[in-house]
Protein backbone atom coordinates (compact mmCIF):
# COMPACT_ATOMS: atom_id res chain seq x y z
CA UNK A 1 0.00 0.00 0.00
CA UNK A 2 1.32 3.59 -0.84
CA UNK A 3 -1.08 6.43 1.07
CA UNK A 4 0.87 8.91 -1.48
CA UNK A 5 -0.22 9.49 -5.06
CA UNK A 6 2.21 9.48 -7.65
CA UNK A 7 2.05 13.04 -9.09
CA UNK A 8 0.55 16.37 -7.83
CA UNK A 9 -2.05 17.73 -9.62
CA UNK A 10 -2.48 21.09 -8.22
CA UNK A 11 1.04 22.25 -6.80
CA UNK A 12 2.20 25.92 -7.93
CA UNK A 13 5.67 25.16 -4.78
CA UNK A 14 8.52 26.48 -6.25
CA UNK A 15 12.18 26.16 -5.35
CA UNK A 16 14.08 29.66 -5.85
CA UNK A 17 17.60 30.10 -6.75
CA UNK A 18 18.35 33.21 -4.50
CA UNK A 19 19.94 31.92 -1.66
CA UNK A 20 21.89 29.40 -3.71
CA UNK A 21 22.91 32.23 -5.84
CA UNK A 22 24.14 34.37 -2.13
CA UNK A 23 25.91 30.77 -1.28
CA UNK A 24 27.77 30.37 -4.55
CA UNK A 25 28.16 34.38 -4.44
CA UNK A 26 30.13 33.49 -1.36
CA UNK A 27 32.12 30.79 -2.25
CA UNK A 28 33.21 32.92 -5.60
CA UNK A 29 34.83 35.60 -3.80
CA UNK A 30 31.38 37.89 -5.79
CA UNK A 31 29.60 40.85 -4.16
CA UNK A 32 26.39 39.77 -5.33
CA UNK A 33 24.37 36.34 -5.92
CA UNK A 34 23.28 37.99 -9.21
CA UNK A 35 26.36 37.05 -10.74
CA UNK A 36 25.52 33.79 -9.93
CA UNK A 37 22.28 33.69 -11.91
CA UNK A 38 23.59 32.38 -15.60
CA UNK A 39 23.30 29.08 -17.73
CA UNK A 40 26.47 27.34 -16.18
CA UNK A 41 24.60 27.65 -12.54
CA UNK A 42 21.75 26.52 -14.15
CA UNK A 43 22.59 23.54 -16.56
CA UNK A 44 26.09 22.74 -15.53
CA UNK A 45 27.23 19.36 -13.42
CA UNK A 46 26.13 20.85 -10.33
CA UNK A 47 23.53 23.31 -11.32
CA UNK A 48 20.04 24.15 -10.27
CA UNK A 49 18.22 21.99 -12.06
CA UNK A 50 19.89 18.72 -10.66
CA UNK A 51 18.10 19.28 -7.21
CA UNK A 52 15.26 18.21 -5.63
CA UNK A 53 14.92 14.73 -8.02
CA UNK A 54 12.18 13.22 -5.87
CA UNK A 55 9.71 15.97 -6.20
CA UNK A 56 11.42 17.71 -8.80
CA UNK A 57 8.01 17.46 -10.77
CA UNK A 58 6.37 19.17 -8.40
CA UNK A 59 7.62 22.68 -8.26
CA UNK A 60 8.46 25.42 -10.52
CA UNK A 61 12.19 26.40 -10.91
CA UNK A 62 12.16 29.79 -10.19
CA UNK A 63 15.11 31.80 -11.54
CA UNK A 64 15.45 35.27 -8.85
CA UNK A 65 17.41 38.39 -9.83
CA UNK A 66 19.63 38.33 -12.25
CA UNK A 67 18.44 36.74 -14.63
CA UNK A 68 17.42 39.68 -16.82
CA UNK A 69 20.70 41.50 -15.97
CA UNK A 70 23.92 41.46 -17.30
CA UNK A 71 26.95 40.73 -14.97
CA UNK A 72 27.94 43.38 -12.46
CA UNK A 73 24.55 45.55 -12.56
CA UNK A 74 23.57 46.35 -9.53
CA UNK A 75 20.07 48.34 -8.18
CA UNK A 76 22.71 50.74 -6.53
CA UNK A 77 23.71 51.65 -9.29
CA UNK A 78 22.04 50.81 -12.20
CA UNK A 79 18.74 50.96 -11.11
CA UNK A 80 16.67 51.65 -14.46
CA UNK A 81 18.13 48.26 -16.03
CA UNK A 82 15.76 45.79 -13.51
CA UNK A 83 12.45 44.81 -15.36
CA UNK A 84 13.51 44.14 -18.40
CA UNK A 85 11.93 40.41 -18.29
CA UNK A 86 14.47 39.60 -22.03
CA UNK A 87 16.73 37.37 -20.64
CA UNK A 88 20.28 38.04 -20.51
CA UNK A 89 22.18 37.34 -23.76
CA UNK A 90 25.19 37.87 -21.87
CA UNK A 91 24.50 34.95 -19.34
CA UNK A 92 22.77 32.56 -20.78
CA UNK A 93 24.58 32.29 -24.71
CA UNK A 94 23.18 30.05 -25.99
CA UNK A 95 19.59 31.96 -26.86
CA UNK A 96 21.88 34.78 -27.89
CA UNK A 97 19.79 36.23 -31.43
CA UNK A 98 16.98 34.99 -30.29
CA UNK A 99 13.40 37.10 -29.86
CA UNK A 100 12.89 37.33 -25.88
CA UNK A 101 9.66 35.07 -26.29
CA UNK A 102 11.94 32.53 -28.02
CA UNK A 103 14.68 33.07 -25.22
CA UNK A 104 12.05 32.63 -22.31
CA UNK A 105 10.87 29.11 -24.20
CA UNK A 106 14.37 27.49 -25.18
CA UNK A 107 15.29 28.18 -21.31
CA UNK A 108 11.74 27.17 -20.43
CA UNK A 109 11.79 23.77 -22.18
CA UNK A 110 15.49 22.93 -20.99
CA UNK A 111 14.44 23.41 -17.35
CA UNK A 112 11.20 21.08 -17.79
CA UNK A 113 13.75 18.25 -19.98
CA UNK A 114 15.12 17.77 -16.55
CA UNK A 115 11.74 16.96 -14.41
CA UNK A 116 10.29 20.16 -13.31
CA UNK A 117 7.24 22.26 -13.97
CA UNK A 118 8.67 24.93 -15.59
CA UNK A 119 10.46 28.13 -14.64
CA UNK A 120 9.00 31.08 -12.87
CA UNK A 121 10.69 34.32 -13.00
CA UNK A 122 12.04 37.35 -10.70
CA UNK A 123 10.33 40.58 -11.60
CA UNK A 124 11.01 43.99 -10.45
CA UNK A 125 8.52 45.66 -10.28
CA UNK A 126 9.13 48.67 -12.66
CA UNK A 127 9.47 49.18 -16.09
CA UNK A 128 13.41 48.69 -17.52
CA UNK A 129 13.62 52.08 -18.54
CA UNK A 130 14.95 55.58 -18.11
CA UNK A 131 12.03 57.24 -16.10
CA UNK A 132 11.95 54.04 -14.18
CA UNK A 133 11.05 55.65 -11.17
CA UNK A 134 8.38 57.80 -12.87
CA UNK A 135 4.66 57.07 -10.70
CA UNK A 136 2.32 54.07 -12.76
CA UNK A 137 0.32 54.63 -15.25
CA UNK A 138 -2.59 53.42 -17.44
CA UNK A 139 0.06 54.31 -20.09
CA UNK A 140 2.67 51.46 -18.41
CA UNK A 141 0.07 48.55 -19.01
CA UNK A 142 1.36 48.05 -22.71
CA UNK A 143 4.65 47.46 -21.67
CA UNK A 144 3.71 44.58 -19.42
CA UNK A 145 1.17 43.18 -21.79
CA UNK A 146 3.77 42.86 -24.52
CA UNK A 147 6.20 40.58 -21.74
CA UNK A 148 2.88 38.50 -20.72
CA UNK A 149 2.21 37.80 -23.84
CA UNK A 150 6.45 36.70 -24.34
CA UNK A 151 4.86 34.24 -21.46
CA UNK A 152 2.42 33.02 -22.78
CA UNK A 153 4.50 32.20 -26.10
CA UNK A 154 7.31 30.93 -23.61
CA UNK A 155 4.62 28.65 -21.54
CA UNK A 156 5.91 30.76 -18.39
CA UNK A 157 3.28 30.15 -16.02
CA UNK A 158 5.01 32.05 -12.69
CA UNK A 159 6.12 35.28 -11.80
CA UNK A 160 7.34 35.97 -8.80
CA UNK A 161 6.97 39.93 -8.34
CA UNK A 162 9.18 41.50 -5.87
CA UNK A 163 10.82 45.18 -4.76
CA UNK A 164 11.01 47.49 -7.36
CA UNK A 165 9.38 51.42 -7.97
CA UNK A 166 6.15 50.01 -7.81
CA UNK A 167 6.31 47.39 -4.77
CA UNK A 168 4.04 48.69 -2.83
CA UNK A 169 1.90 50.33 -5.22
CA UNK A 170 -1.16 47.99 -4.81
CA UNK A 171 -2.47 49.55 -8.03
CA UNK A 172 0.09 48.57 -10.03
CA UNK A 173 0.11 45.08 -8.71
CA UNK A 174 -4.12 44.76 -9.02
CA UNK A 175 -3.24 46.01 -12.83
CA UNK A 176 -0.95 43.58 -13.38
CA UNK A 177 -2.94 40.90 -12.07
CA UNK A 178 -6.03 41.80 -13.74
CA UNK A 179 -3.97 42.03 -17.28
CA UNK A 180 -2.96 38.27 -17.14
CA UNK A 181 -6.54 37.28 -16.16
CA UNK A 182 -7.13 38.68 -19.25
CA UNK A 183 -4.47 37.80 -21.69
CA UNK A 184 -2.72 34.75 -20.18
CA UNK A 185 -5.24 33.13 -17.53
CA UNK A 186 -2.42 30.31 -17.01
CA UNK A 187 0.23 32.72 -15.71
CA UNK A 188 0.32 32.78 -12.01
CA UNK A 189 1.35 36.26 -10.24
CA UNK A 190 2.42 36.66 -7.14
CA UNK A 191 2.86 39.00 -4.77
CA UNK A 192 4.17 40.77 -1.29
CA UNK A 193 4.09 43.57 0.86
CA UNK A 194 8.30 44.42 0.70
CA UNK A 195 9.59 44.39 4.25
CA UNK A 196 12.36 43.38 6.39
CA UNK A 197 13.52 40.23 8.08
CA UNK A 198 11.54 40.40 10.46
CA UNK A 199 8.33 42.07 12.58
CA UNK A 200 8.73 45.34 14.09
CA UNK A 201 11.73 44.11 16.37
CA UNK A 202 11.94 47.83 18.00
CA UNK A 203 8.50 48.96 17.79
CA UNK A 204 8.37 51.56 20.61
CA UNK A 205 4.97 49.47 21.86
CA UNK A 206 5.30 46.38 24.37
CA UNK A 207 2.02 45.24 22.30
CA UNK A 208 3.08 45.07 18.94
CA UNK A 209 6.92 44.86 19.39
CA UNK A 210 8.13 41.52 17.76
CA UNK A 211 4.58 41.39 15.91
CA UNK A 212 3.18 41.36 12.39
CA UNK A 213 0.84 44.37 12.96
CA UNK A 214 3.54 46.26 14.40
CA UNK A 215 5.10 46.77 10.52
CA UNK A 216 2.12 49.43 10.17
CA UNK A 217 3.30 49.97 6.25
CA UNK A 218 3.97 46.60 4.97
CA UNK A 219 1.01 45.43 7.13
CA UNK A 220 -1.56 47.79 5.28
CA UNK A 221 -0.29 46.81 1.92
CA UNK A 222 -0.80 43.12 2.50
CA UNK A 223 -4.09 43.51 3.75
CA UNK A 224 -5.19 45.31 0.52
CA UNK A 225 -3.08 42.98 -1.90
CA UNK A 226 -4.28 40.01 -0.15
CA UNK A 227 -7.78 40.46 -1.70
CA UNK A 228 -6.88 39.82 -5.51
CA UNK A 229 -3.37 38.28 -5.34
CA UNK A 230 -3.77 34.78 -6.50
CA UNK A 231 -0.66 34.05 -4.19
CA UNK A 232 0.56 36.10 -1.70
CA UNK A 233 4.46 35.95 -0.69
CA UNK A 234 4.93 36.05 3.20
CA UNK A 235 8.84 37.36 2.53
CA UNK A 236 11.95 37.77 3.88
CA UNK A 237 13.06 36.29 7.23
CA UNK A 238 16.01 35.33 9.35
CA UNK A 239 16.59 31.95 9.90
CA UNK A 240 17.23 31.83 13.61
CA UNK A 241 13.54 33.33 14.04
CA UNK A 242 11.70 32.20 11.10
CA UNK A 243 9.43 29.94 12.85
CA UNK A 244 7.35 32.86 14.87
CA UNK A 245 7.81 35.59 12.07
CA UNK A 246 6.45 33.36 9.65
CA UNK A 247 3.76 32.14 11.83
CA UNK A 248 2.70 35.46 12.98
CA UNK A 249 2.27 36.61 9.29
CA UNK A 250 0.25 33.98 8.04
CA UNK A 251 -1.99 34.20 11.51
CA UNK A 252 -2.87 37.18 9.94
CA UNK A 253 -2.90 36.84 5.88
CA UNK A 254 -5.06 33.78 6.22
CA UNK A 255 -7.97 34.43 6.97
CA UNK A 256 -8.15 37.27 4.27
CA UNK A 257 -6.57 35.69 1.63
CA UNK A 258 -9.00 35.17 -1.56
CA UNK A 259 -5.90 33.34 -2.98
CA UNK A 260 -3.38 31.48 -1.46
CA UNK A 261 -0.25 32.23 0.53
CA UNK A 262 3.48 31.40 0.46
CA UNK A 263 5.27 30.77 3.32
CA UNK A 264 8.20 30.38 1.87
CA UNK A 265 10.68 27.82 3.45
CA UNK A 266 9.14 26.68 6.50
CA UNK A 267 8.20 23.68 4.74
CA UNK A 268 5.81 21.63 7.33
CA UNK A 269 4.31 24.63 8.48
CA UNK A 270 3.56 25.49 4.87
CA UNK A 271 2.16 21.64 4.33
CA UNK A 272 -0.16 21.74 7.41
CA UNK A 273 -1.75 25.07 7.07
CA UNK A 274 -2.33 24.27 3.14
CA UNK A 275 0.03 26.88 1.95
CA UNK A 276 2.26 26.95 -0.99
CA UNK A 277 5.98 26.73 -0.76
CA UNK A 278 8.77 28.82 -1.79
CA UNK A 279 12.15 26.51 -1.12
CA UNK A 280 15.20 28.02 -0.47
CA UNK A 281 17.39 25.72 1.17
CA UNK A 282 19.27 22.97 -1.24
CA UNK A 283 22.44 21.04 -2.14
CA UNK A 284 24.27 23.98 -1.82
CA UNK A 285 23.82 24.42 1.69
CA UNK A 286 26.84 23.50 3.96
CA UNK A 287 28.96 23.76 6.79
CA UNK A 288 30.48 26.52 5.22
CA UNK A 289 26.84 28.42 6.19
CA UNK A 290 27.74 30.23 9.54
CA UNK A 291 24.68 31.96 10.26
CA UNK A 292 22.94 31.55 13.69
CA UNK A 293 20.24 29.25 14.04
CA UNK A 294 20.41 27.68 10.24
CA UNK A 295 20.56 23.99 9.81
CA UNK A 296 18.36 23.71 6.50
CA UNK A 297 21.84 22.86 4.99
CA UNK A 298 20.76 19.45 6.89
CA UNK A 299 17.46 19.47 6.79
CA UNK A 300 16.37 19.02 2.75
CA UNK A 301 13.98 15.48 3.28
CA UNK A 302 11.46 17.90 4.70
CA UNK A 303 10.85 19.35 1.47
CA UNK A 304 10.03 16.13 -0.39
CA UNK A 305 7.79 15.23 2.81
CA UNK A 306 5.82 18.41 2.54
CA UNK A 307 5.67 18.59 -1.09
CA UNK A 308 4.44 14.76 -1.03
CA UNK A 309 1.91 15.52 1.83
CA UNK A 310 0.69 18.11 -0.80
CA UNK A 311 -0.11 15.51 -3.30
CA UNK A 312 -2.54 14.03 -1.13
CA UNK A 313 -3.52 17.46 0.62
CA UNK A 314 -2.98 20.75 -1.96
CA UNK A 315 -3.10 24.25 -1.05
CA UNK A 316 -5.80 25.83 -0.63
CA UNK A 317 -7.83 29.49 -0.48
CA UNK A 318 -9.94 30.58 1.65
CA UNK A 319 -11.93 29.02 4.77
CA UNK A 320 -11.61 29.92 8.79
CA UNK A 321 -8.43 30.12 10.83
CA UNK A 322 -8.54 30.55 14.75
CA UNK A 323 -5.55 31.56 16.68
CA UNK A 324 -5.16 31.02 20.07
CA UNK A 325 -4.73 34.51 22.29
CA UNK A 326 -1.78 32.80 23.86
CA UNK A 327 1.36 34.36 22.49
CA UNK A 328 4.85 32.69 22.54
CA UNK A 329 7.84 34.79 21.88
CA UNK A 330 11.14 33.41 20.93
CA UNK A 331 14.67 35.26 21.43
CA UNK A 332 17.72 35.20 19.83
CA UNK A 333 20.99 37.59 20.67
CA UNK A 334 22.65 37.87 16.85
CA UNK A 335 26.92 38.49 17.28
CA UNK A 336 28.14 40.94 14.19
CA UNK A 337 28.28 38.32 11.57
CA UNK A 338 26.05 36.01 12.67
CA UNK A 339 23.22 36.76 9.78
CA UNK A 340 23.03 38.35 6.80
CA UNK A 341 20.62 41.42 8.43
CA UNK A 342 23.64 43.56 9.94
CA UNK A 343 20.75 45.82 11.49
CA UNK A 344 20.35 42.87 14.62
CA UNK A 345 24.30 42.58 14.88
CA UNK A 346 25.07 43.22 19.27
CA UNK A 347 21.00 42.86 19.68
CA UNK A 348 18.86 40.52 21.25
CA UNK A 349 15.31 40.55 19.15
CA UNK A 350 12.28 38.89 19.89
CA UNK A 351 9.55 37.54 17.77
CA UNK A 352 5.75 36.33 18.81
CA UNK A 353 3.50 34.17 17.38
CA UNK A 354 -0.15 32.57 18.31
CA UNK A 355 0.88 29.38 20.30
CA UNK A 356 -2.05 27.71 18.01
CA UNK A 357 -3.09 28.13 14.66
CA UNK A 358 -6.34 26.09 13.58
CA UNK A 359 -7.63 26.35 9.77
CA UNK A 360 -11.44 24.87 9.40
CA UNK A 361 -10.83 23.08 13.38
CA UNK A 362 -12.32 24.53 16.64
CA UNK A 363 -9.39 26.29 18.23
CA UNK A 364 -9.63 24.41 21.83
CA UNK A 365 -9.91 21.02 19.57
CA UNK A 366 -5.52 20.93 19.31
CA UNK A 367 -4.19 22.01 23.07
CA UNK A 368 -0.47 21.05 24.82
CA UNK A 369 0.57 19.87 27.68
CA UNK A 370 3.78 20.68 28.96
CA UNK A 371 5.47 22.83 30.87
CA UNK A 372 7.17 24.84 28.10
CA UNK A 373 5.34 24.70 24.85
CA UNK A 374 5.82 24.31 21.23
CA UNK A 375 4.11 26.30 18.78
CA UNK A 376 1.52 23.82 16.60
CA UNK A 377 -1.13 24.18 13.71
CA UNK A 378 -3.42 21.88 12.16
CA UNK A 379 -5.67 22.02 9.38
CA UNK A 380 -8.86 20.18 7.89
CA UNK A 381 -8.20 20.30 4.02
CA UNK A 382 -10.95 20.96 1.55
CA UNK A 383 -10.32 16.87 0.80
CA UNK A 384 -11.22 15.80 3.93
CA UNK A 385 -7.61 15.28 4.98
CA UNK A 386 -6.27 16.27 8.57
CA UNK A 387 -2.95 17.74 9.24
CA UNK A 388 -0.81 18.97 11.52
CA UNK A 389 2.84 20.38 12.50
CA UNK A 390 4.53 21.03 15.91
CA UNK A 391 6.98 23.57 15.19
CA UNK A 392 10.49 24.22 17.63
CA UNK A 393 11.19 27.18 19.55
CA UNK A 394 14.36 29.70 20.08
CA UNK A 395 14.55 30.07 23.92
CA UNK A 396 18.40 31.08 25.34
CA UNK A 397 19.32 30.79 22.16
CA UNK A 398 18.85 27.46 20.98
CA UNK A 399 16.61 25.69 18.50
CA UNK A 400 14.68 23.03 20.28
CA UNK A 401 11.76 21.29 21.16
CA UNK A 402 10.31 21.64 24.57
CA UNK A 403 9.43 18.68 26.45
CA UNK A 404 5.87 18.28 25.91
CA UNK A 405 2.69 16.37 24.13
CA UNK A 406 0.42 17.41 21.62
CA UNK A 407 -3.13 16.25 21.58
CA UNK A 408 -5.57 16.59 18.35
CA UNK A 409 -9.16 15.73 18.66
CA UNK A 410 -9.48 14.44 14.84
CA UNK A 411 -13.23 15.17 13.38
CA UNK A 412 -15.48 12.77 11.94
CA UNK A 413 -15.29 11.65 8.52
CA UNK A 414 -11.46 11.96 8.24
CA UNK A 415 -9.67 8.64 7.23
CA UNK A 416 -6.44 10.65 6.36
CA UNK A 417 -3.85 12.36 8.82
CA UNK A 418 -0.58 13.75 8.17
CA UNK A 419 1.61 14.33 11.34
CA UNK A 420 4.58 16.83 10.02
CA UNK A 421 7.46 17.64 12.11
CA UNK A 422 7.40 15.35 15.12
CA UNK A 423 9.58 16.87 17.72
CA UNK A 424 7.17 15.77 20.79
CA UNK A 425 4.93 13.67 21.07
CA UNK A 426 1.65 13.78 19.41
CA UNK A 427 -1.94 12.13 20.66
CA UNK A 428 -4.55 11.79 18.00
CA UNK A 429 -7.95 11.00 19.83
CA UNK A 430 -10.14 9.59 17.31
CA UNK A 431 -13.95 9.78 17.84
CA UNK A 432 -14.46 5.81 17.28
CA UNK A 433 -12.48 3.24 17.22
CA UNK A 434 -10.38 2.12 14.06
CA UNK A 435 -10.54 -1.12 12.70
CA UNK A 436 -6.96 -0.58 11.74
CA UNK A 437 -4.56 2.17 11.16
CA UNK A 438 -1.86 2.26 8.71
CA UNK A 439 1.43 4.31 8.76
CA UNK A 440 3.53 5.42 5.98
CA UNK A 441 7.24 8.10 6.01
CA UNK A 442 6.45 11.01 3.73
CA UNK A 443 9.80 10.55 1.86
CA UNK A 444 8.76 6.57 1.53
CA UNK A 445 6.57 4.69 -0.78
CA UNK A 446 5.09 1.70 1.34
CA UNK A 447 3.01 2.04 3.97
CA UNK A 448 2.39 -0.39 7.11
CA UNK A 449 -0.17 -1.66 9.63
CA UNK A 450 0.60 0.47 12.58
CA UNK A 451 0.04 -1.19 16.41
CA UNK A 452 2.42 0.32 18.47
CA UNK A 453 0.62 3.37 20.08
CA UNK A 454 -2.62 2.29 19.33
CA UNK A 455 -4.72 2.15 21.97
CA UNK A 456 -8.84 2.22 21.82
CA UNK A 457 -9.66 5.16 20.27
CA UNK A 458 -6.20 7.06 20.63
CA UNK A 459 -2.84 6.89 18.38
CA UNK A 460 0.14 8.27 19.91
CA UNK A 461 3.00 9.10 18.11
CA UNK A 462 5.91 9.87 19.37
CA UNK A 463 8.99 11.31 18.66
CA UNK A 464 10.95 8.43 19.09
CA UNK A 465 9.00 6.02 16.48
CA UNK A 466 8.23 8.84 14.11
CA UNK A 467 12.22 9.59 13.61
CA UNK A 468 12.94 5.92 13.41
CA UNK A 469 9.63 5.07 10.60
CA UNK A 470 10.39 8.25 8.87
CA UNK A 471 13.84 7.07 7.98
CA UNK A 472 15.75 10.04 7.00
CA UNK A 473 19.51 10.40 6.03
CA UNK A 474 20.14 13.91 7.33
CA UNK A 475 18.73 16.11 10.25
CA UNK A 476 15.16 16.36 9.07
CA UNK A 477 12.24 16.31 11.22
CA UNK A 478 10.04 13.38 10.97
CA UNK A 479 6.76 13.53 8.58
CA UNK A 480 4.02 10.47 8.65
CA UNK A 481 1.29 10.16 6.54
CA UNK A 482 -2.01 7.91 8.30
CA UNK A 483 -4.68 6.10 6.98
CA UNK A 484 -7.59 4.91 9.81
CA UNK A 485 -10.08 2.34 8.32
CA UNK A 486 -13.17 1.95 10.32
CA UNK A 487 -15.19 -1.28 10.82
CA UNK A 488 -18.53 -1.42 8.89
Amino acid sequence: MNLIPSKSEHSISYFCTWRSQNILAAEDGRASGRDMMDEQRLFGPDGFVHGFQDVREDMYLVLDDGWDVDYGVSPDTDAACFGSLEMSEQKFPSVKGLSPAERLRAINLRVKSHGWKGIGLWVAAQRCAPDYDAPFKEFDLAYWQQRILWCREAGVEYWKVDWGTHADDVAFRKALTSLAKELYPALIIEHAACMLPLNAPEHPSDELRGRYAGEQHAYAIAREAVEFSQVLRSYDVISALSVPTTLDRLSVLLPLAKGLINGEDECYINAALGCSLGVMRSHYDTEKIQEVGDDLAYRLDEVTAALRWQRIAPPFAGTDLACSEEILFDAQYFAPGSTWYGSVYGKEVRQGAPAVIARNLPLDSVWVEGKEKPYVVASVHPCGAYSVSVQPRTLDGVRSYPEACVHCEIPDGVDTLGVLGVGCDVILHLLRVPEKVYVQSLISDHAFELTEGVQGNTVTITKEFARRVFGSKDQSLPALALRVEWAD
